[in-house]
């Protein structure tokens, strides 16, 4: 089974039905929508693949993961990047940037 952050493209937005009866009592409240991620760091990411943080490092000095990206003082990893990535069979970091570099480049 796939983590749900792999299959689906977002949370159900949707607002909970209201009990009250229509035209009843004060205006409803105001919806407040979860903005989703565009990086992950390693705690996240772990929670994402369903791993203990520990192994996140471990898998990126031993690049096994794709290359994380500094932020800043943070390291992070581009949840668009982990998703093709895992897509493409998680290989290792040196034949995954063989792969990006031949997606841009159009080659078979």
């Amino acid at each position: 089974m796939q983590p749900r952050f792999l299959t689906d493209s977002g949370p159900d937005l949707a607002p909970p039905a209201d009990p009250r009866p229509a035209g009843a009592g004060a205006p409803p409240k105001r919806r407040r929508h979860r903005v989703q991620p565009i990086v992950a760091d390693a705690k996240l990411l772990a929670r994402l693949l369903g791993v203990g943080v520990r192994s996140i490092r471990t898998w990126a000095s031993a690049g096994k993961l794709p290359a994380p990206v500094p932020l800043g003082s943070r390291v992070v990893w581009p949840i668009h990047e982990i998703r093709a990535w895992h897509d493409a069979g998680a290989p290792d970091r040196e034949t995954w940037e063989l792969l990006k570099k031949r997606k841009w480049k159009g080659a078979p």
